[in-house]
């Protein structure tokens, strides 16, 4: 039997009424001068589950709704083994002088995914 998370209903058995209960919120994008947007999105799950927060790279004529389901380049949360943190400081986003993607995060923050390249664009991480 495979564990499932309150995201994730998996394959439900024939007539299970199936429903995301996660809501996405998009927070911030940034454009870069080629054909690239970056967006930060909080997931939030339930009240028991804590908040996610990603950064999702697409093209510029993307939209944020068929944007989200994609593989993000960094993935966090306010969740760790030992509880919750306090909220966590807002993710910051900006494409410097040489087109490379900037992204400032909380460094309480625990991580899940972490890309430093992504379409062929490299990505920094700040911590702060």
């Amino acid at each position: 039997m495979a564990a499932l998370s309150a995201c994730d209903l998996g394959d439900a058995p024939k007539g299970v009424y199936r429903q995301n209960v996660c809501s996405y919120k998009q927070l911030d994008s940034a454009f870069s001068r080629a054909h690239y947007k970056a967006t930060v999105y909080v997931q939030n799950c339930g009240a028991t589950s804590g908040f996610v927060y990603a950064v999702n790279l697409m093209l510029k004529d993307s939209r944020f709704e068929d944007g989200y389901v994609r593989d993000p380049i960094i993935k966090m949360s306010d969740r760790t083994p030992g509880g919750l943190h306090p909220p966590l400081k807002p993710i910051m986003i900006r494409w410097d002088n040489q087109n490379q993607l900037v992204i400032s995060y909380d460094k309480r923050a625990h991580i899940h995914e972490m890309h430093v390249i992504a379409s062929h664009q490299p990505i920094h991480y700040e911590p702060y």
